[in-house]
């Protein structure tokens, strides 16, 4: 019964996180005056599924967003959001919205022409 109950937990958790994730994202790339449907729609076709099966494995340790321009390698800014576990194994996600508030107003604005 532990094992079943584990996996329902944390399938349910990175779902949440994931969902949670995704808005924060779509909020970043909109507080910064680009269009979030890039994100938004990459995020429906693949990113949430990789995040969540990452996150039931216990693999995935951060979500990075980068902004860099077309046809260039050098990244102009980003941001990088851990994902939390606790010690024992079991899943312990969170979305540190603080975090994620000081992150936007302390950065400096990526060049418009990024996305």
């Amino acid at each position: 019964m532990t094992t079943k109950t584990f996996a329902y937990a944390r399938t349910h958790t990175a779902a949440y996180v994931s969902d949670k994730i995704g808005g924060l994202m779509k909020r970043l790339v909109n507080a910064f005056g680009f269009d979030p449907r890039g994100v938004a729609d990459a995020w429906t076709e693949w990113i949430d599924l990789a995040a969540r099966t990452w996150m039931e494995s216990g693999h995935l340790t951060a979500f990075k967003i980068q902004f860099h321009m077309p046809g260039e390698t050098v990244i102009r800014g980003g941001f990088e959001f851990p994902i939390r576990y606790d010690g024992n194994g079991d899943v312990d996600l969170y979305v540190d919205e603080d975090h994620f508030r000081e992150s936007i107003l302390k950065a400096e604005k990526p060049p418009s022409a990024s996305l």
